[in-house]
């Protein structure tokens, strides 16, 4: 067997032990590779459980409902309101942490006596994720990471095992739109999905809308930054962004890139 076989079939003795079995499904890529073994596996009843709240993308919502139900798996939504949302608000160095941990705790009661796995891969722990601290705090599975399996193992077995399926890119929360310390804005959060959205539409591939107050920093692809640059397109999206609220717009010269706002964290060590 090839190295990847080996991982799969790791993978697969893991998700086993567990029998029935509770996956936090946000429709990205990893979390629908994970229920898609999982629903494969003997004696493993799979449920899908989504989270739902505004720092979420709004397209999230409708992908994880329309997945399940293609993939007809029993799919479990939980809303987090207003009391979340007051926990993260302050939006400190340490929101993922606070975030993950309210956000997986009513999970994780949703879907009780189920154990409760989610899509962290071999790759995840080379990023600042201060999120993991609390998944394991709360004995969430990881079995893709277990099994170490990274992101490109996981979209090459997507590829062979659901070329049917169009699997979105995981979009990480739009918490990590708005830089450390500003406090979260539920208006501001939705103006920055819809120019997201608008952005996409204007046939940007890998987008993000990044707030520092009054301005908003755009990131698309390094590849695509010079069509960004033509005059009118410039002029189209300075429009879009002060008409969501934001005084300036700028383009990110270093093009897009997850998690650039840790930038200043490693700065300041």
């Amino acid at each position: 067997m090839n190295a990847l076989s080996d991982k799969l079939k790791k993978l697969d003795d893991i998700i086993a032990s567990y029998g029935p079995l509770a996956v936090a499904f946000s429709g990205g890529m990893d979390s629908t590779f994970l229920l898609l073994r999982a629903r494969k596996i003997p004696g493993v009843a799979v449920t899908a459980v989504t989270a739902r709240s505004s720092i979420f993308p709004s397209e999230e919502a409708a992908i994880s409902t329309e997945l399940c139900r293609k993939l007809g798996i029993k799919h479990i939504t939980v809303n987090l309101g207003s009391d979340f949302f007051d926990k993260i608000r302050y939006n400190g160095a340490d929101v993922c942490y606070t975030c993950k941990k309210a956000m997986f705790t009513a999970m994780k009661d949703a879907v009780s006596p189920l154990p409760l796995a989610d899509g962290t891969n071999g790759d995840d722990p080379d990023d600042y994720r201060p999120g993991l601290k609390a998944l394991g705090e709360l004995d969430i599975l990881s079995p893709l990471k277990e099994a170490g399996l990274g992101k490109e193992d996981i979209k090459e077995l997507l590829k062979k095992t659901a070329p049917e399926l169009d699997i979105p890119l995981p979009s990480a929360c739009l918490v990590s739109r708005i830089s450390y310390g500003e406090p979260l804005d539920e208006r501001k959060l939705a103006a920055i999905d819809s120019l997201e959205i608008a952005l996409r539409n204007m046939g940007f591939s890998s987008v993000r809308v990044r707030s520092h107050g009054d301005l908003a920093r755009v990131e698309v692809a390094a590849s695509e930054r010079e069509r960004f640059a033509d005059s009118g397109i410039m002029d189209k999206v300075s429009k879009l962004v002060k008409g969501a609220g934001f005084t300036y717009a700028s383009l990110d010269l270093d093009g897009y890139r997850t998690g650039s706002l840790n930038d200043i964290l490693s700065q300041n060590k």
